[in-house]
């Protein structure tokens, strides 16, 4: 996995980073992905929260 990333940056980058920060990279931006994930979904959690308290009352 680690090697599959490596390629995917042209040469001019790879000599700017090893593998370990590489990966690291990789990581960060999964992270970033999840979070943003997860930010979606507690918004639209409240969204229908918000509707389901409407149609009560």
């Amino acid at each position: 996995m680690k090697r599959e990333t490596f390629m995917k940056l042209d040469l001019k980058e790879r000599d700017l980073f090893n593998e370990d920060e590489i990966e690291q990279m990789k990581l960060r931006k999964q992270i970033e992905k999840n979070t943003a994930g997860l930010e979606g979904r507690c918004w639209l959690q409240t969204l229908r929260q918000n509707r389901a308290d409407r149609i009560e009352t």
